[in-house]
């Protein structure tokens, strides 16, 4: 495997030959004439994790409707989140962008929190090409505010506003800005009895990510509730996944009736994971803004025309790789600077190497993100993987950053980063090719509640105070890692204390 992180995450710059390519199939698919074009679902499941689904191995819920589609497409084993926020990881969806060439980059910001109109999404693709294009979604964080609307005709989602509350965390009315499953199914399905075209269709689906709105009494009757009528959290989740799964179910039955031949194209993944108890256990983290494999080893299935059936792929993929792979098999172009690549090669077998995946979290910039204040190791973390290592770098910490060798140490407990320097200093040397790093902060957002108060309230808004804070210098690998200096390293910033 090469260390190139060039090789294997970037496609050329110029993206010729994958526009061309894409072209020859569109005429082959139909496009530019009368011959019927599938349709396409992409289905987010948010927070949902991997081995909560039985098609995954789970044996603490059941979810018959994926384990079909698994069975009639192709189930991607080891597939690897952008983020572990939702919007960034959702823009890292729809581009094939990881978050530094997207843009996108907190969930509560001022110039890093909407995906700039500039970007190339899937739905402009898709829309551009002819086919109707809808989202319908189930909570906030996905909503146009965050720029995720663009190229789509019909977006059914939640208008509102961020606001501060009473810790100082920039956060929105939870309670009224979500909805359950069954509801979101109820309104796709009547977008898509509209249509006479065929369609791109992006539904997101919440009901993991949080208590809010459980299932219905039949789904949580055997959920332990404590005093105060709280349903256990881990026992919950199990059955909200379920329920997830049931509408899922009627989901693809509907879609599949209306969207005719040549037939349904479906895709499914998680924006990410979710720490729960194994995760409290391992790395003291239940939530998700961590960047562990609890938070993102993601479910990805792909089913339809030109997806071979009953095909399980073990190798590592990403979620940027989605949107390259759609647009190959309707035939659309979506070429330029991607990170992520199809994944018919995968498949195929003609390509069965590992991808290098990267993730991060810019939680000291984020008025989202008040767990800072519990886990100061959490604020600036990126992830890069090339198997079998995985580097957790923590650029504000670099004392307190990982190195973890996942053939032998799949959960993710025994760093190794004093042990083999070397090794990290190869993997952070291909980190920073990608120049991801953020170490200035984002101004208060324009259109949140209380704006005058905001920069006071969220603690790092100010600029000058934020840069007291975080004060980042850059220095070569080899001292950032306490190594001996070599010629031509690259700098990188990081913090002293």
């Amino acid at each position: 495997m090469t260390s190139s992180p060039h090789a294997k995450n970037r496609a050329p710059r110029t993206g010729i030959a994958a526009a061309a390519a894409a072209g020859l199939l569109l005429a082959a698919c139909g496009g530019g004439s009368s011959e019927p074009r599938p349709s396409v679902l992409l289905l987010t499941l948010d927070t949902t994790r991997a081995d909560y689904l039985s098609c995954y191995g789970s044996t603490r819920s059941k979810t018959p409707a994926l384990d079909g589609l698994a069975q009639s497409g192709a189930l991607f084993e080891n597939a690897v989140a952008a983020s572990a926020v939702t919007p960034v990881a959702h823009a890292s969806i729809l581009t094939g962008r990881f978050a530094p060439g997207h843009g996108l980059r907190v969930l509560a910001g001022g110039g890093g929190d909407r995906l700039p109109a500039e970007v190339p999404s899937l739905a402009r693709a898709f829309g551009e090409a002819g086919w109707a294009t809808g989202a319908v979604h189930s909570a906030f964080p996905v909503s146009r505010r965050f720029g995720l609307d663009q190229g789509f005709q019909h977006f059914d989602s939640f208008d509102g506003k961020a606001r501060i509350d009473e810790t100082g965390k920039t956060t929105w009315d939870v309670q009224n800005l979500q909805r359950r499953s069954d509801e979101t199914v109820d309104r796709t399905l009547a977008w898509v009895a509209e249509q006479d075209d065929p369609f791109f269709l992006w539904v997101h689906l919440w009901d993991p990510h949080d208590p809010t709105l459980v299932p219905p009494d039949e789904f949580v009757a055997g959920v332990p509730q404590n005093e105060q009528g709280a349903y256990h959290p881990i026992r919950l989740y199990a059955r909200e996944v379920e329920y997830l799964d049931l509408q899922i179910g009627r989901l693809l039955e509907g879609l599949r009736a209306a969207a005719g031949e040549p037939g349904l194209v479906v895709a499914v993944t998680s924006d990410h994971g979710e720490g729960l108890d194994d995760g409290m256990v391992r790395h003291g983290w239940g939530a998700h803004r961590m960047l562990y494999r609890e938070q993102v080893h993601v479910p990805l299935i792909l089913a339809g025309p030109g997806v071979p059936q009953s095909t399980r792929v073990s190798a590592q993929v990403r979620t940027v790789d989605l949107a390259p792979t759609l647009a190959e098999l309707v035939g659309l172009p979506f070429g330029g600077t991607l990170d992520g690549h199809s994944l018919s090669p995968m498949w195929s077998g003609t390509d069965a190497a590992d991808r290098v995946a990267y993730a991060d979290q810019v939680n000291g910039y984020d008025g989202n993100a008040s767990m800072v204040r519990r886990r100061p190791d959490a604020a600036f973390q990126f992830v890069w993987i090339e198997q079998p290592w995985k580097l957790y770098w923590r650029p504000h910490q670099p004392g307190a950053s990982e190195l973890f060798h996942l053939g032998e140490d799949p959960i993710e407990s025994q760093n190794r980063l004093l042990d083999e320097k070397e090794v990290a200093r190869r993997l952070l040397t291909d980190l920073a090719a990608l120049e991801p790093w953020v170490t200035e902060p984002y101004s208060p957002p324009a259109d949140i509640d209380d704006a005058a108060g905001a920069l006071g309230a969220l603690g790092y808004g100010g600029g000058d105070d934020a840069a007291a804070e975080y004060p980042w210098e850059r220095v070569p690998i080899s001292e950032a890692l306490g190594l001996e200096p070599r010629e031509g390293d690259p700098l990188v910033p990081i913090v002293r204390r």
